[in-house]
Order: C-alpha cells, then sequence, then structure tokens
C-alpha cells in the first residue's frame, strides 16, 4: 500500500490486475495469478506497475499460492519490492556509457583492458574498427590482440609493459604497430594506467589506442626527404639519392 501510494481502502474489494496492471502487461499479469492458482510460485520478475498519482512504479514481483487446511489453493499471496531507485541508476548508467561512447567515437580512439590475473580482456567496438573487423568478428582474447602487434613492437610493449608494473616507470605509453585487416600495418598510439593490489601486484591493466598512421607516414616522408638532401649537400648525384 505504502509503496504504490493507495489506501487500503481504495484497494481492498478491487481486482488486482484492474488495479496495479498497466495495459500493455495485463495479459501477462493474468497468466501469472494462472501459474500461482496452479500451485506454482513465480519469483523475481521485474514490473512496471501503475500506483496512485498515476505515475509508473517499477517492482520486482513475486507470487505463491496460498493453501487452506486441507492443502486446497484458497487463494495467493503476492509481494512488490520497489526497485525504481535501481531502475533509475540503470537509466542513468546507461546514458553516460552512451555519452562515452560517443566521446570516445569523436576521438578515434579504441578502448582496451587487460585483467593481468585471468588475462581475460575487453576490446571495444571502436577499437576493433580500427582494425577493419566488426565487434563480433574480432575475439575479446588476449592472443588474438598480441597476434596482431609486430613481432619487434610486441617484445617492446610486454617489456615496457612489465617495467611499468613494477612501478620501474611512472607511465605506460608507446608507438607500435597493429596489423590491419587489409595486410598493412597501422601506427597505433598506445597509453595505459595499472591498478595494483595490496600486495603491491598490478592486477588491471587499461588504456587507449589511437590511430596516428598519418601522422608517421608524414614523419617518415620528412625525414626520409631531409637525409635525401642531406646527401646531395655532400655531393652526392640526384640518381644515386633516388
Amino acid at each position: 500500500v505504502e509503496l504504490t501510494g493507495y489506501s487500503a481502502q481504495e484497494i481492498e474489494d478491487r481486482v488486482l490486475w484492474d488495479t496495479f496492471y498497466l495495459p500493455a502487461n495485463l495479459e501477462a499479469g493474468r497468466a501469472i495469478i494462472q501459474t500461482v492458482f496452479l500451485g506454482n510460485r513465480v519469483q523475481g520478475d521485474e514490473w512496471e506497475i501503475r500506483c496512485a498519482n498515476k505515475s509508473v512504479c517499477h517492482v520486482l514481483h513475486s507470487a505463491y499460492p496460498l493453501r487452506g487446511a486441507q492443502g486446497h489453493i484458497i487463494g495467493a499471496i503476492g509481494t512488490f519490492v520497489d526497485i525504481s531507485a535501481r531502475k533509475r541508476m540503470e537509466a542513468a548508467l546507461v546514458l553516460s556509457q552512451e555519452r562515452f561512447d560517443l566521446a570516445v567515437q569523436g576521438s578515434k580512439s579504441g578502448l582496451w583492458e587487460w585483467k593481468l590475473l585471468t588475462d581475460e580482456v575487453y576490446l571495444s567496438t571502436q577499437w576493433k574498427r580500427m582494425l577493419g573487423f566488426s565487434d563480433e568478428e574480432f575475439p575479446n582474447r588476449l592472443a588474438a590482440w598480441h597476434e596482431r602487434i609486430h613481432p619487434d613492437d610486441l617484445k617492446t610493449m610486454l617489456r615496457l609493459a612489465q617495467e611499468y608494473w613494477a612501478k620501474h616507470s611512472t607511465e605506460f605509453e608507446m608507438e607500435l604497430r597493429i596489423l590491419h585487416r587489409d595486410g598493412t600495418y597501422r601506427w597505433i598510439q598506445m597509453r595505459g594506467i595499472s591498478l595494483w593490489d595490496e600486495a603491491g601486484r598490478a592486477y588491471r591493466f587499461a588504456g587507449s589506442h589511437t590511430d596516428i598512421t598519418d601522422r608517421k607516414q608524414e614523419e617518415l616522408f620528412k625525414t626520409a626527404e631531409k637525409e635525401a638532401l642531406e646527401l646531395v649537400a655532400r655531393g652526392a648525384s640526384l640518381n644515386d639519392v633516388l
């Protein structure tokens, strides 16, 4: 009564589904009542019900048969547990996640997480798209991730990570090459941060990947151009330089 806002007198002689169930849930509500009167228990169903102020309340609905002295079913007992606060929090979390996903997509970065004690990994949809895969096409497996890193860069990454986990360095950031679906390597700027337990052991590692291929190609072109000009300045012929 307190949950729904109705007084005991208001609902005393009223039919349950006419009072509480929303039109969209009416048939399902009647089916639950029938199930209970057949001797079955119903536990932990999430429902939206109509409250006295015409608002919608979110509840956890359970019901079980009420038996008389001879064991016959003479009624039903039901409970509503208010979960409105939890549902509002869930909705807020979904909205927050959507905003975060939009921000990540706008930054053109992909997110990753590595649980170091179990080697479980999470790779975001944007992370996979950077390599030409859909979310379903690329598995959230550590081996699948590491297999696509250039062998030389993988060794460097693991060495730097070990140094960071041992707190021999204060930050983890590097540039590495990862194999795209089209067979080419993409330059990625990798950043990460860890969490440590009370014993000082890193147990979680998470961060971002940002595609910097265009920038690296421009840097490589400028480096090659500079080296060519220096060779020409030292007397090398243009044909030799080219």
